[in-house]
């Protein structure tokens, strides 16, 4: 992965983190919403499970 790719692939994620951190309701619900609305790859999607799992957010 080139060095832009992976900058936009870390954007996307960071937008995603802070979209999730700001809506209420089911995390796995919002994860799962968050990966499609931010076209996340699946590792990124268990990267969140485990992020929101472990910070009981």
């Amino acid at each position: 992965m080139k060095s832009e790719e992976k900058e936009k692939a870390s954007e996307k994620l960071r937008q995603a983190i802070r979209w999730i951190a700001s809506q209420q309701g089911d995390r796995r619900r919002l994860i799962e919403e968050a990966s499609l609305r931010f076209d996340l790859s699946p590792g990124d999607e268990e990267f969140l499970l485990r992020h929101f799992a472990e910070s009981g957010d």
